[in-house]
């Protein structure tokens, strides 16, 4: 069991590979596709995408599952408990590290207070520094609507 076929049945993580297919029947089934579109996960894979927590992909779809699982509750998880949730799941590309930075970083931002109108810009302002974001376009990610980037080779 590697963990890459986690899906929702009924809210709760189970793997796909266990799961018969009359054990659905009636059942609310969710995957990775209706979580990333209703943007149930979106803060997750966006830092996963920042901390490089991800690389060939196989294994981030049933991750990001469990993740969103164990941030359920609201609370930050030790460092620790995050390791020991996703015991169940293999990574061959990234030693695991940077996925519990991407994990524990998304707990504290959710229960972080978002800042007020103006706050950021004006913290900013006081520093002498300027506020802005720089989007940078990944292999992995494509703009909503937008074609897919082009293939950049070594020939």
């Amino acid at each position: 069991m590697c963990g890459a076929c986690t899906g929702l049945l009924n809210g709760e993580a189970v793997r796909g590979c266990l799961t018969f297919a009359v054990q659905c029947d009636g059942a609310e089934v969710e995957t990775i596709e209706g979580l990333s579109d209703s943007g149930a996960v979106a803060d997750l894979q966006r830092a996963f995408q920042e901390r490089n927590a991800l690389q060939c992909g196989y294994c981030t779809p049933g991750i990001l599952i469990s993740a969103r699982e164990l941030l359920a509750d609201g609370n930050v998880p030790s460092r620790a408990t995050i390791r020991e949730h996703l015991s169940g799941h293999y990574c061959r590309c990234t030693g695991y590290q940077a996925i519990v930075d991407a994990i524990e970083a998304v707990a504290r931002a959710r229960i972080s207070p978002p800042p007020r109108a103006g706050e950021e810009a004006s913290k900013a302002s006081r520093k002498g520094q300027v506020s802005a974001r720089s989007e940078q376009a990944s292999p992995l990610h494509r703009p909503a609507g937008g074609p897919p980037p082009p293939l950049r080779g070594g020939g």
